[in-house]
């Protein structure tokens, strides 16, 4: 009996956590006055690429084992090409609303907006925990990587979060 009451109490939310996050997930949060499209930049997918061959290039000049060096090989080539990944097909969607900036990389939307930093040639952010976002100025236009600064630099978060 015990079990029982357990059990359809773990169901009960369960259902309210996935009713939640699918309420997120299929648009109807936020509303947004303007949505950001960013572009795959090749430009800096190349520069990636070339910096990851440098990398596996100083692996193999230094005097390092030969087990060792093939190691290491492979963490540069995984860790570059992940982010060569990253620039050439980008997963954050950002939706602007007002002064508060709201974004996507995965299936969940949030607003909340730890240490921006804003520069002329990228703008970053930390989001939940450890995860961290940012965009180029060549991912964007000029116009929609204006506004994006101008959101950050006013705050930008949603003051209900």
């Amino acid at each position: 009996m015990i079990s029982f009451g357990i059990g359809f109490w773990i169901e009960a939310a369960h259902r309210q956590r996935i009713s939640a996050e699918s309420s997120m997930t299929y648009g109807t949060y936020p509303e947004a006055t303007a949505e950001i499209a960013i572009q795959p930049d090749r430009r800096l997918g190349l520069i990636m690429g070339l910096l990851t061959m440098a990398a596996v290039f100083s692996v193999w000049v230094s005097d390092l084992g030969f087990l060792l060096a093939c190691g290491l090989s492979v963490l540069a080539c995984g860790i570059g090409g992940a982010a060569g990944f990253r620039l050439l097909s980008p997963r954050l969607v950002i939706r602007l609303n007002g002064t508060t900036l709201h974004y996507r990389q995965g299936p969940r939307w949030s607003s909340l907006v730890r240490q921006p930093f804003v520069s002329p040639w990228f703008i970053g952010w930390r989001g939940r925990g450890v995860a961290s976002h940012g965009v180029f100025s060549s991912q964007l236009s000029d116009e929609d990587f204006r506004r994006l600064a101008k959101t950050l630099r006013l705050g930008g978060n949603d003051p209900s979060e």
